[in-house]
Protein backbone atom coordinates (compact mmCIF):
# COMPACT_ATOMS: atom_id res chain seq x y z
CA UNK A 1 0.00 0.00 0.00
CA UNK A 2 1.37 3.81 -1.05
CA UNK A 3 1.20 6.12 1.61
CA UNK A 4 -0.78 9.01 0.85
CA UNK A 5 0.47 11.60 -1.22
CA UNK A 6 -0.02 14.97 -1.48
CA UNK A 7 -0.71 17.73 -4.64
CA UNK A 8 3.57 18.49 -4.15
CA UNK A 9 4.44 15.23 -3.73
CA UNK A 10 2.82 13.68 -7.22
CA UNK A 11 4.04 17.10 -8.92
CA UNK A 12 7.70 16.17 -8.08
CA UNK A 13 7.07 12.87 -9.65
CA UNK A 14 8.51 11.82 -13.01
CA UNK A 15 5.57 10.92 -15.91
CA UNK A 16 6.15 7.60 -15.62
CA UNK A 17 5.71 7.17 -11.69
CA UNK A 18 2.70 9.27 -12.32
CA UNK A 19 1.12 6.33 -14.64
CA UNK A 20 2.39 3.46 -12.36
CA UNK A 21 0.48 5.40 -9.52
CA UNK A 22 -2.61 5.54 -11.55
CA UNK A 23 -2.02 2.33 -12.80
CA UNK A 24 -2.04 0.73 -8.89
CA UNK A 25 -5.24 -0.41 -8.24
CA UNK A 26 -5.00 0.19 -4.30
CA UNK A 27 -4.09 3.79 -3.80
CA UNK A 28 -4.63 4.46 0.13
CA UNK A 29 -6.47 7.87 0.23
CA UNK A 30 -9.33 9.15 1.17
CA UNK A 31 -12.34 9.97 -1.52
CA UNK A 32 -12.53 13.70 -0.51
CA UNK A 33 -9.18 13.52 -1.39
CA UNK A 34 -8.66 15.87 -4.77
CA UNK A 35 -6.06 13.49 -6.03
CA UNK A 36 -8.32 10.10 -4.85
CA UNK A 37 -8.77 8.11 -8.06
CA UNK A 38 -9.86 4.91 -8.79
CA UNK A 39 -10.03 2.12 -11.00
CA UNK A 40 -12.43 3.16 -13.17
CA UNK A 41 -10.27 6.49 -14.12
CA UNK A 42 -7.73 5.04 -15.95
CA UNK A 43 -5.66 7.37 -17.50
CA UNK A 44 -4.36 5.64 -20.66
CA UNK A 45 -0.49 6.21 -21.86
CA UNK A 46 -0.20 9.29 -23.92
CA UNK A 47 -0.53 6.96 -27.34
CA UNK A 48 -3.24 7.63 -30.02
CA UNK A 49 -4.88 4.68 -31.94
CA UNK A 50 -1.92 4.05 -34.16
CA UNK A 51 0.30 4.03 -31.21
CA UNK A 52 2.64 6.51 -32.25
CA UNK A 53 3.13 9.05 -29.70
CA UNK A 54 1.38 12.29 -28.73
CA UNK A 55 2.42 16.21 -27.68
CA UNK A 56 3.26 15.42 -24.17
CA UNK A 57 4.97 12.28 -24.28
CA UNK A 58 7.25 13.97 -27.18
CA UNK A 59 8.15 16.17 -24.31
CA UNK A 60 10.75 13.57 -23.12
CA UNK A 61 14.26 14.05 -24.09
CA UNK A 62 14.95 12.23 -27.78
CA UNK A 63 17.43 9.93 -26.08
CA UNK A 64 14.85 8.45 -23.90
CA UNK A 65 12.52 7.97 -26.85
CA UNK A 66 15.30 6.26 -28.55
CA UNK A 67 16.57 3.84 -26.38
CA UNK A 68 13.25 3.29 -24.48
CA UNK A 69 14.20 3.61 -21.26
CA UNK A 70 13.50 5.98 -18.52
CA UNK A 71 14.11 6.66 -15.01
CA UNK A 72 12.49 4.32 -13.36
CA UNK A 73 11.05 0.15 -14.70
CA UNK A 74 8.02 0.55 -16.29
CA UNK A 75 5.32 -2.37 -16.65
CA UNK A 76 4.63 -2.75 -20.62
CA UNK A 77 2.57 -1.17 -22.31
CA UNK A 78 -1.37 -1.74 -22.00
CA UNK A 79 -1.39 -0.90 -25.56
CA UNK A 80 0.20 -4.22 -26.46
CA UNK A 81 -2.23 -6.27 -24.81
CA UNK A 82 -5.88 -6.51 -24.97
CA UNK A 83 -7.48 -4.88 -22.13
CA UNK A 84 -10.15 -7.09 -20.39
CA UNK A 85 -11.96 -4.96 -19.22
CA UNK A 86 -12.27 -2.74 -22.84
CA UNK A 87 -13.25 -7.18 -24.41
CA UNK A 88 -16.03 -7.12 -21.93
CA UNK A 89 -17.28 -3.65 -22.94
CA UNK A 90 -17.05 -4.29 -26.35
CA UNK A 91 -18.55 -7.78 -25.87
CA UNK A 92 -21.75 -6.07 -24.49
CA UNK A 93 -22.73 -4.73 -28.01
CA UNK A 94 -23.49 -7.93 -29.52
CA UNK A 95 -25.06 -8.71 -32.85
CA UNK A 96 -27.20 -11.29 -34.86
CA UNK A 97 -23.96 -12.01 -36.99
CA UNK A 98 -19.99 -11.39 -36.76
CA UNK A 99 -20.31 -8.85 -39.47
CA UNK A 100 -23.00 -6.68 -37.27
CA UNK A 101 -20.55 -7.24 -34.07
CA UNK A 102 -17.85 -5.87 -36.13
CA UNK A 103 -19.83 -2.85 -37.24
CA UNK A 104 -21.15 -2.02 -34.38
CA UNK A 105 -17.31 -2.11 -32.12
CA UNK A 106 -15.93 -0.08 -34.93
CA UNK A 107 -18.79 2.37 -34.86
CA UNK A 108 -18.06 2.72 -30.68
CA UNK A 109 -14.95 3.34 -31.35
CA UNK A 110 -14.21 5.65 -33.73
CA UNK A 111 -15.67 6.98 -37.53
CA UNK A 112 -16.33 5.85 -40.78
CA UNK A 113 -13.84 9.07 -41.76
CA UNK A 114 -11.28 7.61 -39.71
CA UNK A 115 -11.74 3.65 -40.75
CA UNK A 116 -11.16 5.02 -44.33
CA UNK A 117 -7.91 5.39 -43.20
CA UNK A 118 -6.87 1.65 -42.83
CA UNK A 119 -6.89 -1.89 -44.22
CA UNK A 120 -6.88 -4.93 -42.50
CA UNK A 121 -3.18 -5.97 -44.01
CA UNK A 122 -2.32 -2.21 -44.43
CA UNK A 123 -2.11 -2.23 -48.76
CA UNK A 124 -1.96 1.78 -49.71
CA UNK A 125 -3.67 2.33 -46.17
CA UNK A 126 -2.39 2.02 -42.15
CA UNK A 127 -2.46 -1.53 -41.15
CA UNK A 128 -5.23 -2.05 -39.09
CA UNK A 129 -3.87 -5.62 -37.47
CA UNK A 130 -0.81 -4.08 -36.08
CA UNK A 131 -3.17 -2.32 -33.36
CA UNK A 132 -3.90 -3.47 -30.32
CA UNK A 133 -7.63 -2.50 -31.11
CA UNK A 134 -7.90 -5.61 -34.10
CA UNK A 135 -6.75 -8.12 -31.13
CA UNK A 136 -9.45 -6.24 -28.71
CA UNK A 137 -11.97 -6.77 -31.26
CA UNK A 138 -11.12 -10.50 -32.26
CA UNK A 139 -11.36 -11.07 -29.11
CA UNK A 140 -14.25 -9.87 -28.39
CA UNK A 141 -16.42 -11.11 -31.51
CA UNK A 142 -14.97 -14.93 -30.56
CA UNK A 143 -15.82 -14.61 -26.77
CA UNK A 144 -19.68 -13.60 -28.50
CA UNK A 145 -19.98 -16.05 -31.41
CA UNK A 146 -17.67 -18.88 -30.63
CA UNK A 147 -15.57 -18.45 -34.42
CA UNK A 148 -12.21 -18.44 -36.19
CA UNK A 149 -9.75 -15.91 -35.87
CA UNK A 150 -10.35 -15.61 -40.09
CA UNK A 151 -14.18 -15.00 -39.74
CA UNK A 152 -13.59 -12.14 -37.71
CA UNK A 153 -10.44 -10.56 -39.96
CA UNK A 154 -13.02 -11.16 -42.79
CA UNK A 155 -15.61 -8.90 -41.84
CA UNK A 156 -13.00 -6.49 -40.42
CA UNK A 157 -11.55 -6.22 -43.76
CA UNK A 158 -15.18 -5.98 -45.08
CA UNK A 159 -15.69 -3.25 -42.91
CA UNK A 160 -13.10 -1.22 -43.26
CA UNK A 161 -13.18 -1.84 -47.44
CA UNK A 162 -16.81 -0.02 -47.25
CA UNK A 163 -15.90 2.71 -44.75
CA UNK A 164 -15.16 5.40 -47.22
CA UNK A 165 -18.41 4.94 -48.66
CA UNK A 166 -21.16 4.85 -45.64
CA UNK A 167 -21.91 8.56 -44.00
CA UNK A 168 -19.05 10.43 -42.42
CA UNK A 169 -16.84 8.69 -44.98
CA UNK A 170 -14.62 10.66 -47.36
CA UNK A 171 -16.90 9.25 -50.32
CA UNK A 172 -20.09 9.48 -49.19
CA UNK A 173 -22.48 11.06 -51.32
CA UNK A 174 -26.00 11.87 -49.76
CA UNK A 175 -28.92 10.42 -51.72
CA UNK A 176 -31.20 12.85 -53.74
CA UNK A 177 -34.14 13.17 -51.72
CA UNK A 178 -37.43 12.42 -53.14
CA UNK A 179 -40.11 15.48 -53.04
CA UNK A 180 -43.06 13.68 -50.51
CA UNK A 181 -44.77 16.53 -50.25
CA UNK A 182 -46.56 16.37 -53.31
CA UNK A 183 -49.56 13.70 -53.84
CA UNK A 184 -48.59 10.47 -55.57
CA UNK A 185 -50.46 11.11 -58.97
CA UNK A 186 -48.72 14.65 -59.27
CA UNK A 187 -45.64 12.67 -59.03
CA UNK A 188 -46.53 10.21 -61.60
CA UNK A 189 -47.41 12.66 -63.66
CA UNK A 190 -44.16 14.48 -63.79
CA UNK A 191 -42.14 11.47 -63.93
CA UNK A 192 -44.32 10.48 -67.15
CA UNK A 193 -43.76 14.43 -68.72
CA UNK A 194 -40.05 13.64 -68.58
Amino acid sequence: MLSPLNRSSLAALSPEMDRQLTLSPAVDMSPLDRNFRTESSFRPPNRSLTGEMTRSSLSQSPSTIRSGSSRSSTAPSPLLTPSPGMVNLLSTLGGHKVGDTVRKMLRVLGTNGLWSNYSLKGKKKKNFSELSLCRVVTKSCIKIHRCSVSEVEECIAETLKHAPAQKDGPRYKKRPETNTNQPADQRAEINNLE
